[in-house]
């Protein structure tokens, strides 16, 4: 049997019209007979061959019930209702003893951009920063980097982190937190910028709010 996170692509909610229970009905039965429903939908509607869907469970003429029109029509509502549900954004942190770099991704989260380098006074004022920041970019969902060694085990540095963490999800309950292997995340930030030919002085300003960007990057490009 196909494994349904990767087949079943589209959401239907409670109060279903005619169109929807069918299609419902046609991809479960799909899913039963090991076949990617989306797959073999999109071949019905490009060529019309209603081969493409399995007969299991009477799903054939199921689906030639519904003119094509109605069933693209209420694939692509179902599938953009879910990509609008999915849309947040992310904010990455790049933890450091005396800054906190910040890095927040479009809402598709497809990109990363740097948007402020946190001058750490206090853990209230960093957690009170963090929380306007979070609010002015509307989101709850946190990336922090984790600077494991270069053996990939986790020593002082990342007991640090793990403990700001905790102090945030204590102010913020309501924020998911995601921890991001960073190593290596600061180099690359600065031949980035040494690349740009960016002088050593503006390095200095910026270098924790670009490791912030890449740790965010790398997230993003894993979820996809």
């Amino acid at each position: 049997m196909a494994n349904n996170e990767e087949t079943m692509m589209f959401r239907f909610g409670n109060d279903e019209n005619k169109a929807e229970k069918i299609i419902r009905s046609v991809c479960a039965a799909m899913e039963e007979k090991g076949y990617n429903p989306i797959n073999q939908l999109v071949g019905y509607l490009l060529s019309g061959d209603p081969a493409y869907v399995t007969s299991h469970n009477d799903a054939r003429s199921k689906i030639r019930t519904l003119e094509r029109d109605e069933l693209l029509e209420e694939l692509v509502r179902s599938y953009l209702e879910k990509r609008e549900q999915e849309m947040k954004r992310y904010m990455s942190l790049d933890i450091g003893d005396r800054t906190i770099g910040i890095a927040v991704s479009d809402l598709l989260g497809l990109t990363a951009q740097g948007v402020e380098t946190i001058r750490r006074k206090s853990l209230a004022d960093d957690l009170k920063r963090l929380g306007e920041l979070m609010e002015m970019y509307e989101t709850k969902s946190l990336v922090s980097g984790l600077p494991k060694n270069m053996d990939g085990t986790e020593g002082d540095r990342c007991a640090i982190v793990k403990e700001f963490m905790a102090e945030v999800k204590k102010a913020y309950p309501d924020v998911e937190v995601f921890f991001w292997d960073e190593r290596l995340s600061t180099v690359a930030a600065t031949r980035s910028l040494i690349e740009a030919d960016v002088s050593r002085r503006k390095r200095k300003k910026v270098i924790d709010k670009m490791a912030a960007v890449f740790i965010l990057q790398g997230f993003l490009d894993s979820k996809r």
